[in-house]
């Protein structure tokens, strides 16, 4: 596989990362979601997506690993980085929401 489709194949990988997680917000908007678990609410096919964005991206970055070598695991953490921290954003917000309910 060439390098320029071994990227595409990351890409899309972090495409269905991103789709399920928003996915899972979407399904929970006021409950949390737990960092390892599923939530309370699991959209039909997340996890499929999951798993799918996972597995593109683990294929792509050791397809690409030959020719860019330990930034591999760099692009596979930039790759999984943006979803976990946007599930940190949505129970930060849940919790501040908590909080000002409580307070006032």
């Amino acid at each position: 596989m060439g390098s320029g489709l071994a990227w595409l194949v990351v890409g899309a990988g972090f495409v269905a990362s991103m789709w399920s997680m928003r996915m899972l917000l979407d399904a929970n908007p006021d409950r949390f979601i737990p960092y390892f678990g599923n939530p309370e609410r699991l959209p039909r096919w997340s996890l499929a997506l999951r798993a799918i964005g996972a597995g593109l991206v683990v294929y792509g970055v050791g397809t690409l690993a030959a020719d860019i070598g330990m930034w591999s695991v760099a692009i596979v953490l930039l790759a999984t980085l943006p979803p976990v921290v946007w599930m940190h954003r949505h129970n930060r917000r849940l919790e501040q929401d908590q909080r000002h309910e409580t307070s006032g």
